[in-house]
């Protein structure tokens, strides 16, 4: 018997399912309760790149569109809610070139910062292609369609 599953956007909410689904089957292969071979997941994204969902795509946010939350508090793996601090904290020296706007010292005080959300979307994409990786390592079949053009 197989199975498909199907993750409807390949944005914020997109990503997190992806790596939480990715982390669920690793443990039940590791238990061998299960064969990924017999699993697939189609991921369908209407826009031409996988990670960030609108607030974060860089052609739709200016600098000053920061994130609303602590960065501390909105990383998207289960339990590790400081990820996208952490994942700033790792890649902020390469973030001159990208986004040069960028200022190492964040917007924010007191351990709160606030980035401005391109950044946010940059770490989406990081974390999508990890996902997507760790899924075909797993032996998941991952199709992903992308720059769907839908009308009704």
């Amino acid at each position: 018997m197989s199975f498909t599953f199907a993750i409807v956007g390949g944005g914020l909410t997109g990503t997190a399912m992806l790596q939480l689904f990715a982390e669920k089957v690793r443990q039940e292969i590791d238990l061998n309760l299960l064969n990924p071979s017999e699993i697939k997941i189609q991921i369908f994204e209407k826009q031409e790149t996988f990670g960030p969902g609108f607030p974060q795509r860089d052609r739709n946010v200016m600098p000053f569109h920061i994130t609303n939350m602590c960065a501390k508090d909105m990383g998207i793996l289960f339990g590790k809610s400081a990820d996208f601090q952490e994942w700033v904290d790792h890649h902020q020296d390469s973030f001159q070139e990208q986004f040069p706007y960028f200022e190492k010292a964040s917007f924010g005080q007191g351990g709160c910062n606030h980035y401005p959300r391109a950044i946010m979307g940059a770490y989406l994409i990081d974390r999508f292609h990890e996902a997507y990786q760790k899924a075909q390592a797993l032996g998941l079949g991952v199709e992903l369609f992308q720059d769907l053009r839908l009308s009704i």
